[in-house]
């Protein structure tokens, strides 16, 4: 299983989120970097994943944006089987 962990020095900013994301989850090269595309590849992810999210350290990187990424991995993980949140 592969962990991916989500905190304030792996996403610094939206981008660096979206291309850390993009890196460690082999997403196509159509991945556009923003949350519908995030929540489409993570519905689609078939192998078996879990992604640590420290939440605080997110939202000091990213403000309010966090909450919307934590959203859209929250509605990813009931949609797919295959993706864990911690």
């Amino acid at each position: 299983m592969n962990v991916v962990i989500l905190d304030g020095s792996t996403a610094p900013t939206k981008e660096a989120l979206h291309q850390h994301l993009a890196k460690e989850l082999n997403f196509p090269d159509w991945y556009g970097g923003n949350l519908d595309a995030l929540f489409d590849c993570l519905t689609t992810v078939s192998e078996e994943v879990t992604i640590s999210l420290d939440e605080a350290a997110l939202t000091d990187a990213l403000g309010p944006y966090a909450q919307r990424v934590k959203k859209v991995l929250t509605r990813a993980a009931e949609k797919n089987p295959n993706l864990h949140l911690l």
